[in-house]
């Protein structure tokens, strides 16, 4: 009998690298024993989560700056600034019922008097899409708004039997010194964004005075508001050469012999004119009389549509229907 064939050890197949990995896979993701991550390593996750610092959120894209119409609203709204003068002499209760009106007016403030300076202090921020306040959102600005002037006293006719005040603007002086007297009087009133005329009859009448007040108002930056205490007032001309925004008073809304049938009158007449041109400046004084009336008729003149704004809202919507209209100044 033949002895049987020699036979070859068997070889054991070797796993493909490749199958192993994808066995072992199940087992990575469970973990030891084949359970999920262990109580310990939930733990450490929250723990982990907890302490991770909070990334700071974006700030908020800046908001672009309101207009004009945004504050104020459209351009061809029947218009009224009302300058109150002769601010500074004293503290009642007519004083106190003007500050209280939930209108925007504007004090004009005598300089050197007594309560010059803490009646400048009720200057408010007004609406205007201004630089001194870039931080003004578009919501509609207060009603009770106040814009503080220098009420700047200037020789009249009759000077000095016509008293204007200590230290006014005279016929004959220079450039040098109607600055000094500019500077001292705005000192006595701060926060003074422009001016107008106590008395002044001979002075606004005089080119020359009024061309070197006007190149120092330019100068500062300050609006001016002729009284026009008289016909042949040659101010408004010479402010407007030198570049200096302007108004002009419309009428006077009390007079020499003071009623409040008087002042509810000239109002109607301030309105009438603003109606017809667009807008329309008028002056009043501190008076038991004027209060009265403004009290009653100007909520009643704001429900009909009429618009109350101080001197330097007034010149901004100006400014803004000539740029809209492409009107001459």
């Amino acid at each position: 009998m033949l002895p049987p064939l020699p036979t070859r050890p068997r070889r054991r197949r070797a796993v493909a690298p490749l199958a192993l990995l994808l066995a072992l896979l199940p087992v990575i993701a469970l973990g030891p024993a084949g359970c999920g991550p262990s109580e310990r390593d939930r733990d450490a996750e929250r723990s982990a989560q907890r302490t991770r610092p909070v990334p700071p959120r974006a700030a908020p894209a800046p908001s672009a700056p309101p207009s004009l119409t945004d504050l104020l609203g459209p351009l061809d709204v029947p218009t009224i600034a009302i300058v109150v003068d002769d601010w500074g002499h004293r503290r009642d209760a007519t004083t106190r019922g003007f500050a209280e009106l939930d209108f925007p007016l504007t004090f004009s403030i005598l300089p050197g008097l007594r309560f010059s300076r803490q009646d400048a202090l009720q200057a408010t921020p007004l609406a205007l899409p201004d630089r001194d306040e870039p931080d003004r959102t578009a919501s509609p600005p207060p009603s009770r708004r106040r814009e503080i002037m220098l009420h700047l006293p200037m020789e009249p006719e009759g000077y000095p039997d016509q008293d204007p005040g200590p230290d006014p603007l005279r016929l004959g002086m220079d450039r040098g010194q109607v600055a000094a007297i500019l500077d001292a009087a705005l000192a006595g009133v701060p926060g003074a964004r422009g001016l107008n005329n106590h008395m002044g009859s001979a002075a606004t009448a005089d080119p020359e005075l009024m061309a070197a007040l006007a190149d120092e108002l330019a100068a500062r930056g300050l609006f001016f508001v002729d009284s026009l205490t008289t016909p042949r007032s040659v101010a408004a001309r010479r402010m407007r050469e030198a570049g200096v925004p302007t108004l002009v008073n419309r009428i006077f809304l009390d007079q020499s012999t003071t009623s409040r049938e008087q002042v509810r009158e000239l109002l109607a007449r301030l309105v009438k004119s603003a109606r017809a041109r667009g807008a329309a400046v008028g002056l009043c004084h501190p008076y038991p009389e004027t209060l009265a009336i403004l009290s009653e008729e100007l909520p009643r003149l704001r429900e009909q549509g009429l618009r109350l704004v101080t001197v330097s809202e007034l010149l901004a919507l100006e400014a803004a229907r000539r740029d809209a209209t492409g009107m001459l100044p």
